[in-house]
C-alpha cells in the first residue's frame, strides 16, 4: 500500500502499530510502499532495522500509528487536505521524529 493510502486509512489501524516505509532515492514519498507492523514487547527492544528486515525488508521505520492519528486530528481541525497532510507527516518523520 502506498504511504498516502496508509495515512488516509490510519483510523483502521491499532494505535500500537509502527509504520515502516520504503525510501525512494533516500526519501519518503507519498508513493512509497508502506506497511504497519505490530511488534511484541520483545521486538520493541530490538533496533527497528532488525524488525524491518524480519517483516518488511526494504523498508525503514517511519512513525508510530498513534502519532500519525494525533497529527491528522490536529490538521483536520485546521481543514488541511489529505495531500498537504501527507507532506507534513513526511516532513515531520524526516526532520522532527
Amino acid at each position: 500500500m502506498e504511504l498516502r493510502q496508509l495515512i488516509e486509512s490510519i483510523e483502521n489501524y491499532n494505535d500500537e502499530g509502527i509504520i515502516f516505509a520504503e525510501l525512494i532515492e533516500g526519501s519518503y514519498l507519498a508513493s512509497s510502499d508502506a506497511q504497519i507492523i505490530e511488534m511484541s514487547d520483545e521486538e520493541l527492544s530490538l533496533p527497528t532495522s532488525e524488525v524491518a528486515e524480519k517483516y518488511c525488508s526494504g523498508k525503514a521505520y517511519f512513525l508510530e500509528v498513534f502519532l500519525v492519528k494525533e497529527m491528522l486530528d490536529a490538521m483536520r481541525q485546521e481543514k488541511i487536505g489529505s495531500d498537504e497532510a501527507c507532506k507534513r507527516i513526511i516532513h515531520y518523520a524526516v526532520h522532527d521524529a
